[in-house]
């Protein structure tokens, strides 16, 4: 082929290896079992990554992306976006499901790709729009939506209002066990 550099075009069961300074194995092709790997030279799946630690790995399993850390002391990942464009977008199929927007906003449910506040979950487009004084978290549907605070028996389930000064200032309670609501 003119212009092109060909390696195994006879498709042998030949390996192809190239070394870095510090990596014997900084690119490897796995000619037998079409195989793809940096930083190691036993690749588990087709394309994979492997850092210092064995546990530390980026990869390709299928139709899937792994991504795995070892690390105690360091974010497991870190997504930096450049510009004004979502920062994470994830689909089940062609529907978007979970959204992460320019400026932190998070939307969960394909009715919330477009987050109104900083936690959006939406069931359904209710055709309404956010208060700015109170879009820390909004649960919306087409329907009836609600939250469900959920505790053991004999326990109580709280909705808590504070201010820097006190951090239970007033409370909305309900008492399992009991026959009666309690508000504080």
């Amino acid at each position: 082929d003119a212009g092109n550099v060909v390696f195994n075009e006879d498709s042998g069961d030949y390996d192809f290896r190239v070394e870095s300074d510090d990596n014997a194995n900084m690119l490897f092709v796995d000619g037998g079992a079409d195989r793809v790997a940096v930083g190691t030279n036993s690749p588990d799946e087709k394309f994979e990554v492997r850092g210092e630690n064995t546990n530390e790995y980026f990869r390709t399993t299928g139709a899937d992306v792994e991504i795995k850390t070892d690390n105690n002391s360091t974010t497991a990942l870190t997504i930096t976006g450049v510009g004004t464009a979502d920062l994470l977008n994830v689909f089940d199929s062609s529907t978007e499901v979970f959204t992460i927007i320019d400026g932190g906003n998070v939307g969960i449910g394909s009715d919330a790709a477009t987050p109104l506040g900083r936690l959006h979950v939406a069931t359904g487009d209710s055709g309404a729009s956010a208060w700015a004084s109170a879009d820390e978290l909004i649960v919306e549907g087409s329907a009836n939506a609600g939250v469900n605070i959920l505790t053991g028996a004999n326990s109580t389930g709280y909705i808590a209002f504070g201010d820097s000064g006190d951090a239970g200032e007033a409370t909305i309670g309900f008492s399992h066990g009991s026959s009666g609501e309690k508000y504080t």
